[in-house]
């Protein structure tokens, strides 16, 4: 019988060249729930045996053309499957009756008058026993299998698996791999503390941890019930290397507490995690380097403008010069900022706003207060530049145009992430008399309303002019829009 497979209908064939018994053997065997087929021959149990699957052979040892032993020995001779069988007989001689049980018989019945009450039972009695067998076997097919798969993996898995008895203190398991990671045979190893494969260090840590652990997980908190250790492992020429060890606490079948851990050396992998580590912090520091210089380069021509002003007797040329030296002071800014930030990748915008907004205040006379509205949000360089020239447009036009009339002037600066509609809101508004309509055409003409267009449509943005209580500027850029 192939494992797996279960008897939902047990079949049985019945050997008896006499109709009448045969009939009754038939009748007894169905109405126990078993299918009959007959056949009156030896060579015929053969040929059926061969043909068909049976699960027993009722044989009644007055076979027309051999005896049972010569019936046994034919079927082993040529590698047919003949079932288990049942021997019926009306030899009562105790020594035929031995040697049929010898000869591989699962039972042996007399046909006599205790026979038809027996018959039945001691077919029950073997379908039990061979149901049983099926299922045993089975099992052990299976746990063979499951035994010789991880006998591969044991055996051939570079990483060391363990089971550490937390109990008795000691390992109750070592896979053989441990003899390439350490040098020792995984017998020894398992008469080893486990204090002899780490640093004193190292193991006073970990033990503590594992301490920690345990108290937790038999208090019925599994939350570390799992935990990764880098370590280094000391090998048996006292040389060590960097293991990662992943530890699951886990309860035996004896109510003991375990600990399942597999080992993998990664001293490799750390030594190409240190260069890589070593190779971006150097090109940290270079880029860090870079930012600065062009912080200064951009300083430097700012002082050249500054010269340059001191020579100029015409107000529009000073105008537009201090102008362009706001917008090279905003660039510098944020070259400045990402000098001194621990992430040279993104500027933090709530920063970079309220330290570059105070210093375009100090070129007017008047007391201008900045109120903000932003949120914690960081933005790319090729980003930040963009926004960090229309903060620095915008606030200049309201220096200059909005306040003339203003008793308390203020300029409000808003930032924010919609989440709903995946964009970025930017607003820049003053509480002046606002942007009379009929000057709107001019204003875009001018040389600071068309780099905040040009920049706004860099961004993939758009932007809203409104004049009521104030000017204000509403500009809004999709999330991960690449400035073109």
């Amino acid at each position: 019988m192939k494992p797996g497979n279960e008897i939902s209908e047990f079949r049985v064939l019945i050997v008896e060249s006499r109709e009448g018994l045969s009939g009754n053997y038939r009748k007894i065997v169905q109405e126990i729930g078993m299918s009959a087929t007959v056949v009156q021959s030896g060579g015929d149990t053969l040929l059926a045996a061969q043909a068909s699957k049976f699960e027993l052979c009722v044989i009644d040892d007055t076979l027309p053309d051999m005896d049972i032993e010569t019936l046994v020995l034919l079927a082993r001779e040529k590698e047919r499957s003949l079932p288990p069988f049942v021997i019926i007989s009306t030899d009562s001689d105790f020594r035929y009756a031995l040697r049929m049980l010898k000869l591989g018989a699962r039972d042996f019945l007399l046909r006599d008058d205790s026979f038809k009450s027996l018959f039945p039972e001691t077919l029950a009695h073997v379908r039990r026993e061979i149901e049983t067998e099926t299922k045993l076997w089975e099992t052990e097919l299976a746990l063979k299998h499951t035994e010789r798969l991880y006998k591969i993996i044991a055996e051939n898995l570079t990483d060391v698996i363990f089971i550490y008895d937390t109990g008795l203190g000691r390992f109750s398991y070592m896979s053989p791999s441990i003899f390439k990671l350490c040098g020792v045979h995984d017998d020894a190893a398992l008469k080893m503390p486990m204090s002899d494969f780490m640093e004193s260090e190292e193991f006073q840590t970990i033990k503590s941890d594992l301490e920690e652990r345990i108290a937790a997980f038999r208090n019925g908190n599994d939350l570390r019930k799992s935990s990764l250790y880098r370590v280094s492992v000391v090998r048996k020429n006292r040389q060590s290397i960097r293991v990662d060890i992943l530890t699951t606490l886990v309860w035996a079948e004896d109510g003991s507490l375990e600990i399942l851990g597999v080992v993998r050396d990664v001293e490799e992998r750390a030594r190409m995690e240190e260069a890589v580590l070593a190779s971006l912090k150097e090109k940290e520091i270079l880029l860090q380097e870079v930012h600065h210089r062009v912080k200064n380069n951009l300083q430097m021509i700012i002082s050249l403008i500054n010269l340059q002003i001191r020579g100029i007797h015409d107000a529009k040329a000073e105008t537009a010069l201090q102008d362009s030296q706001n917008r090279i002071r905003s660039m510098a800014m944020i070259h400045e900022q990402l000098y001194r930030s621990p992430s040279l990748a993104d500027i933090h915008f709530p920063e970079y706003v309220q330290s570059f907004v105070p210093i375009l205040m100090q070129c007017s006379e008047k007391s201008i207060r900045a109120s903000y509205d932003i949120e914690n949000i960081s933005l790319a360089l090729d980003f930040a530049v963009p926004c960090g020239l229309i903060l620095n447009e915008l606030v200049m036009n309201g220096i200059k145009h909005a306040f003339h009339k203003t008793k308390d002037p203020e300029i409000r600066i808003s930032f924010k992430h919609d989440r709903e509609n995946s964009c970025y809101v930017f607003i820049v508004a003053d509480n002046g008399p606002g942007l009379p309509y009929e000057i709107f055409p001019d204003c875009a003409k001018s040389l600071g309303f068309t780099l905040i267009t040009t920049l706004v449509e860099q961004l993939s943005g758009r932007m809203e002019m409104a004049s009521s209580n104030g000017a204000c500027f509403t500009m809004t850029f999709p999330v991960g829009a690449q400035p073109g």
